[in-house]
């Protein structure tokens, strides 16, 4: 038995293209569409890497990328970012506080010493 061998069908832009069919409810949707009308699930995925466009979710299938493990790295990295400007923030607003507080501070000091100078300490 010889098999068939099947030909890749090539588009241009004045063919349309094909619809899209759901994955869960079956539904005909069209090229453009990124969710189906009926049930709303998406039509399409697209790597967020690579940004391939592919019928399955889960992993990419031309850089192998896992969409899960990369969202947690990226939700890593933002909360490391983030970490570091509330740190940043944080101690330029101590340092702030401490500039402006140096004259009552020191006013404090001064007149502790002076006190004690009185008292004979």
């Amino acid at each position: 038995m010889r098999r068939r061998r099947q030909r890749a069908v090539t588009y241009n832009r004045h063919m349309p293209l094909p619809p899209i069919t759901c994955s869960k409810c079956g539904l005909e949707n069209p090229v453009t569409v990124r969710f189906c009308k009926r049930c709303h699930m998406p039509t399409r995925y697209e790597c967020p890497s690579c940004h391939h466009l592919q019928a399955q979710g889960g992993t990419c299938e031309k850089c192998a990328t896992n969409f899960t493990k990369y969202a947690a790295m990226l939700m890593v990295q933002l909360a490391s970012t983030e970490k570091q400007s509330r740190e940043a923030s944080s101690s330029r607003q101590s340092l702030l506080t401490q500039i402006l507080l140096l004259p009552i501070t020191g006013v404090v000091w001064l007149f502790k010493y002076l006190m004690a100078l009185r008292n004979g300490d």
